[in-house]
């Protein structure tokens, strides 16, 4: 990781600061977390070179290997390279847990992980990843017989809790550190939450208040955006105690891990840096022309309402994603009629970009079973900006921006990131956005019940139509 072609490393000295996972020693803060798919052998070594300070495999099945699965065999494979590594498994069998667990022990992993936070329908269905949050009792039974089982640290990957059960997130916690875990990863969102919205570091920050036990924070760390303003944030608040471990001419013991981050604190910036030049060219009596690319009607009132006071405005609706058709045109007409309803300070206007699914069929393939919010969103999200900020070029605006980061299930610090590498490209500025500040998502609902808009149950596209219909 690199910021302004400057290791971090060579700044921030906490980055080597060695923490224990049991007896396991782990050189720096930083975990990959398992992932499904994507953390296989090739994956996993591109990231120890690159720096990573624990390695997690991804999740195999302790039925399946007590099957003698030849598949799932092979996603046991360890390199050399990778340790201190981690190796996953899934279940809700206590005892079949702990006899798997046994039996691999001698597997050359140097700790061993329990999910309990996969949000997939296969899994949850059977009773286990995340549908064990429903069962903290089951939850404290596998954790006490698998790590009296065996000898190797044990730990586990939980969620945040589970639609509409009720979790108690910290008591959990509790029981699974009395159990005998060495340590907890969380992942700060909900099972229905799948990957979409915003993590709550702050329910992270609760559970480490809760136990002794290493904390692990996970979710939304997916750009060197958010990397960076993670490593700012824990630089300021990382907990240490004077040891016998020296490290770059520090000599420390880490005692804690991330306790304090809150997610929010990441896109902070991007309402300070909008206010401050709001403020600016209000105060040099200017109102610049800017192209905004809009989602959908409900997104768009409140962005309208507040910029409309600083900016003579172009609606720019452009959304091939869109399914099916008569959905598209009912949210066409929804944004044509708020605009024309609305009294706005400066001129708006509205144009409608051009209606082809295939564009964005041809850019998901590939990617058509990937959750909301992970990849196939980034790439809808560059190719509707993309759009915006060509045409922003062409017509001579002064900036381009986009509604998209009002919603809590759209990633605010990736649009963020893409709107900047756009106007590096077009060579038009990018308006930096986070419109949910201010309470703009809760003003936008109040004005799509002022306008009576039209509110859709999902994103727009077949894809997030599916998952919804999915998660009922």
């Amino acid at each position: 990781m690199q910021t302004k072609n400057e290791p971090v490393q060579a700044r921030e000295p906490f980055m080597k600061m060695q923490w224990k996972i049991g007896n396991v020693q782990i050189d720096n803060p930083f975990v990959l977390a398992p992932m499904a798919g994507v953390t296989d052998l090739p994956f996993r070594t591109l990231c120890k070179e690159q720096g990573a300070g624990l390695i997690c495999m991804e999740m195999i099945s302790a039925k399946a290997i007590s099957f003698h699965n030849k598949n799932t065999i092979a996603l046991m494979e360890i390199d050399p390279c990778e340790h201190p590594v981690s190796m996953q498994l899934f279940g809700s069998e206590p005892d079949l847990m702990a006899e798997v667990a046994k039996s691999i022990e001698d597997r050359d992993f140097d700790i061993l992980d329990i999910n309990m936070g996969c949000p997939v329908p296969k899994v949850v269905n059977n009773g286990e990843g995340s549908a064990l949050l429903k069962n903290p009792n089951l939850i404290e039974e596998i954790v006490r017989k698998v790590s009296s089982a065996i000898s190797k640290p044990l730990t586990v990957k939980v969620r945040i809790g589970f639609e509409n059960e009720p979790v108690d997130i910290v008591e959990i916690a509790k029981r699974i550190e009395d159990a005998g875990a060495a340590a907890l990863a969380v992942h700060g969102r909900t099972r229905q939450q799948y990957y979409s919205g915003t993590a709550d570091w702050d329910t992270i920050r609760r559970v480490k208040e809760a136990i002794t036990i290493p904390v692990i924070g996970n979710g939304d760390v997916d750009s060197p955006l958010k990397a960076e303003a993670l490593v700012k944030q824990v630089h300021s608040t990382f907990d240490y105690s004077i040891g016998e471990t020296t490290v770059s001419g520090y000599t420390a013991t880490v005692t804690a891990n991330i306790t304090t981050f809150d997610s929010d604190a990441i896109l902070e910036n991007y309402q300070k840096e909008l206010d401050k030049f709001l403020e600016t060219i209000k105060k040099e009596n200017r109102v610049p022309r800017l192209f905004l690319h809009s989602c959908c009607a409900p997104c768009s009132s409140y962005v309208l309402e507040y910029l409309s006071k600083y900016f003579n405005i172009t609606v720019f609706y452009y959304n091939p994603n869109i399914y099916p058709e008569e959905e598209y045109r009912k949210r066409v007409h929804e944004i044509t009629r708020l605009v024309n309803s609305m009294e706005f300070e400066h001129p708006v206007k509205l144009i409608e970009g051009h209606y082809d699914p295939q564009e964005f069929f041809q850019m998901a393939k590939g990617l058509e079973d990937v959750p909301e919010g992970g990849e196939r969103c980034f790439k809808c999200y560059r190719l509707r900006m993309e759009e915006a900020a060509k045409l922003a070029e062409e017509g001579g605006y002064d900036y381009f921006t986009t509604t998209l980061s009002i919603s809590p299930l759209k990633n605010a610090a990736k649009i963020n990131e893409i709107g900047e590498e756009l106007a590096e490209i077009y060579h038009v500025q990018h308006l930096p956005s986070d419109f949910k500040k201010k309470n703009g998502y809760k003003r936008s609902i109040e004005l799509s019940h002022e306008y009576d808009l039209y509110r859709q149950n999902y994103c727009g596209c077949v894809y997030s139509r599916r998952e919804a219909e999915n998660r009922k």
